[in-house]
């Protein structure tokens, strides 16, 4: 999400393509270039990469970087070792140079305020943009008008099917004792149609706690292109083959908790420079690997 108004002010020309993580860190460059030249507009942040903070950043780069083809496996193995290190390294190195530096932060708050000009949201969002007196409840700030745009997320150049879209969506389970195979079948048969997208496109709920309905076709891309006017659906909300992170590849969600609190202890640390982002990496595997085996 792009707040148009900033890079306005800084004379920066607004992206007129969709943008891969360089390009992405390069207009952050752009617009700190600014930040700093002007002291009126210290108040400015160049990016958000999530909820925000030392505490956030955890949860963002986790989703930026577990692509389905690259799995947490059973060995301890996250993906490729240089190749996580690299992606955190790089979202690590720009946070610290262009994102908001408080302990704990909202920075869907400063976003909507006019501080950040780039901001990697997620689909609740929308409803803050295209319902302003609701965002305005659940934000409890003032929302600023700016002229915005929305584009989908970053890629990864090297690979520009790595859209690392968050689906965000509880699991849905069957248990083998189960006596009403069949009815739990139906319930999720329904979710997966066109009439319960549909359904769910028309009301202000999300679907199973996600963002979008995992069903779309020109119907439903035309009804939400209704309700979100002036964004391209189809390449926003479904972009890519892949998703932040390959499920199927921790055996239990109990190894991918643990995992996800490992990277919430260690990411304040290795921001603090108490650890080099490969030792923080190092402790992660460590911890889950003992973790995992109920040492």
């Amino acid at each position: 999400m792009i707040n148009e108004d900033i890079l306005k002010d800084a004379h920066i020309k607004k992206p007129e393509k969709d943008l891969n993580w360089e390009d992405f860190e390069n207009l952050a460059e752009k617009v700190d270039h600014y930040i700093v030249q002007n002291d009126s507009k210290e108040d400015l942040y160049a990016i958000s990469l999530g909820p925000g903070g030392k505490e956030g950043l955890f949860m963002d780069a986790e989703l930026l970087t577990l692509a389905k083809e690259r799995p947490f496996v059973e060995s301890g193995e996250v993906f490729s070792d240089k190749e996580l290190l690299n992606s955190w390294t790089f979202f690590i190195e720009m946070y610290k140079k262009y994102g908001i530096k408080e302990e704990e932060s909202l920075e869907y708050e400063a976003f909507y305020q006019g501080k950040i000009p780039l901001r990697i949201s997620q689909g609740h969002e929308l409803d803050f943009i295209y319902n302003k007196k609701g965002g305005e409840e659940i934000l409890g700030t003032k929302i600023k008008d700016f002229d915005f745009s929305i584009s989908p997320i970053p890629v990864f150049s090297e690979n520009d099917e790595l859209a690392n879209i968050d689906v965000n969506m509880s699991n849905i389970a069957i248990s083998t004792s189960s006596r009403k195979k069949d009815t739990a079948l139906k319930v999720i048969e329904y979710a997966m149609s066109k009439s319960y997208a549909e359904h769910m496109i028309k009301t202000d709920r999300k679907s199973f706690e996600g963002n979008f309905v995992t069903y779309y076709d020109k119907d439903t891309l035309n009804s939400y292109e209704h309700k979100y006017p002036g964004i391209d659906i189809e390449k926003v909300f479904y972009f890519g083959s892949t998703g932040p992170y390959n499920g199927y590849a921790f055996q239990k969600e109990s190894d991918y908790a643990l995992f996800h609190e490992l990277c919430r202890k260690y990411f304040p640390l290795i921001l603090d420079g108490d650890l080099s982002v490969e030792e923080g990496l190092r402790k992660i595997k460590h911890d889950h690997i003992k973790g995992s085996k109920g040492d």
